[in-house]
């Protein structure tokens, strides 16, 4: 089948590459599919362009959706997809050369004769990093500046930090504070924010019957979701007898955010209901393995102007026989082996009695033959039958003359 493979350099734009970077990408399109079968367009992609945006464990995922326009086919137009990935084998660092992946084509099923037209069009990139997750202590004020995932505190005056906390005593199985420090609070409406950059994160507190309730707000929300530490994760109340704290306890997680910046804002309730103290540990947060999730990685190659519009003929299929394996059957006589089978009388192989019957009196009928007297019975019966009708007959003629005589 005839393909015409046209090379276009197109221009790449987004997080993975630094301005505007060309990419060399090869498209080949059939002039003629045969009706019935799948229309496929090929794409090979050149040298890679792409950076890592920020540094990535083994097993980061890099996709492509590559697309052709068709038309002409049908009303309407349609998009005939090819998508590829690859996966890092090594850690990569920030800046690192990211491998393009190999496009597999999609496929457009024919289904009559006709004429379809394919364009070209643009390519979309996305990186999916492997699942991560970083513990940050209450002690990181400020971006740290680089990581896949980050996190840091920024407290106001009424936030007092408290170290050398190893000797504290917590419930049995418990964790201790993360590096063994806190920042707490006891005025009324103490408001901490936390900024983060990751798809998901933990507040890590304590829990101890000397707190109380913690307003959160995420982002842009107006409604803050209200968390007790006084009591256990499950709502169960906290027992006033010693020792009964819980250490690295998520106060409140969430998961599933478009990954990038994020801000938490965090208040101590007012009243008795808050407690009398308000803690803030560490953040854990997290770079979950979602591709849907990483638009902010997405970055598109967009087709050049002039591409050309590819015209394919859908024919149909061929009425020369070809090779196959199935068995046509012709009316028309040809050579054949034929295998000539003589029998020959011999000894009876079978396995059941043979019985051999010999008819008695008449010929086989299909009647059951009865034994009785030899034939020459019968001869010498019938001899003296017909003497004795002879013999009566003479009786009977003298009986008659007799009786006419006396008549007379």
């Amino acid at each position: 089948m005839d393909t015409d493979h046209r090379t276009y350099d197109y221009l790449c734009k987004g997080a993975l590459v630094e301005g505007t970077k060309p990419l060399k990408v090869t498209v080949s399109v059939p002039r003629t599919v045969t009706s019935g079968q799948g229309l496929q367009v090929g794409w090979a992609l050149g040298d890679s362009p792409f950076k890592a945006p920020e540094a990535l464990a083994v097993g980061a995922k890099l996709s492509v959706k590559a697309s052709a326009v068709i038309a002409n086919y049908w009303d309407g137009t349609g998009l005939l997809e090819s998508t590829g990935s690859s996966t890092t084998t090594a850690a990569l660092a920030k800046g690192a050369a990211l491998t393009l992946p190999t496009i597999t084509a999609g496929s457009y099923m024919t289904s009559r004769d006709g004429t379809i037209n394919a364009k070209p069009s643009d390519l979309v990139f996305n990186l999916a990093p492997a699942e991560t997750s970083s513990l940050f202590n209450d002690t990181i004020v400020a971006d740290p500046g680089e990581g896949l995932v980050r996190g840091w505190f920024n407290f106001g005056n009424q936030w007092t930090y408290a170290g050398n906390r190893a000797n504290v005593e917590f419930a049995s199985g418990s964790l201790k504070d993360y590096q063994d420090d806190i920042q707490h609070a006891t005025v009324d409406n103490a408001t901490a924010t936390v900024k983060f950059t990751g798809t998901g994160i933990d507040i890590l507190s304590e829990r101890d019957n000397d707190m109380g309730q913690v307003s959160i707000l995420l982002d842009d929300a107006t409604t803050p979701v209200i968390r007790d530490a006084s009591k256990k994760a499950d709502g169960t109340p906290l027992g006033a007898t010693e020792p009964n704290k819980l250490g690295q306890e998520a106060l409140w997680s969430v998961k599933g955010l478009a990954y990038g910046e994020h801000t938490v804002k965090l208040s101590k309730v007012s009243g008795t209901p808050g407690g009398t103290y308000m803690i803030l540990d560490a953040l854990k947060v997290y770079a979950e393995s979602k591709p849907e999730l990483y638009k902010a990685f997405e970055t598109k190659c967009e087709a050049p102007t002039d591409v050309v519009v590819s015209q394919i003929k859908v024919v149909k299929p061929s009425a020369t026989p070809s090779s196959s394996n199935h068995t046509t059957v012709s009316p028309t006589p040809r050579p054949t082996t034929t295998t000539t089978v003589t029998v020959t009388p011999s000894a009876s192989t079978s396995q059941s009695p043979q019985v051999i019957v010999t008819p008695k009196g008449g010929a086989q009928t299909g009647e059951m033959a009865v034994e009785g007297p030899s034939g020459r019975v019968y001869i010498w019966l019938g001899v003296v039958l017909v003497l004795g009708g002879v013999g009566a007959g003479l009786v009977w003629r003298r009986r008659v003359k007799a009786d006419a005589g006396r008549a007379g």
